[in-house]
């Protein structure tokens, strides 16, 4: 499990972090000594990237891929 660290109010993540759950975009966040899964609201996609406008703070670790 590769983790990576949100470093700005609005962020790009790699486009494997993001997953559908239920109809909505989530990414899964660490919480204690586990992940779960948050939804996020996306922006912009360039690449293998994608803007996260809502939903993950600076400074948080999440799952960027093999999440599930």
């Amino acid at each position: 499990m590769a983790l990576r660290s949100a470093s700005r109010l609005s962020c790009a993540v790699p486009a494997d972090a993001v997953q559908t759950m239920d109809g909505a975009s989530v990414v899964f966040v660490k919480d204690g000594e586990k992940y779960t899964p948050r939804k996020v609201s996306v922006g912009r996609r360039g690449g293998n990237w994608v803007e996260i406008v809502d939903g993950l703070k600076a400074g948080e670790n999440y799952v960027t891929k093999n999440s599930y």
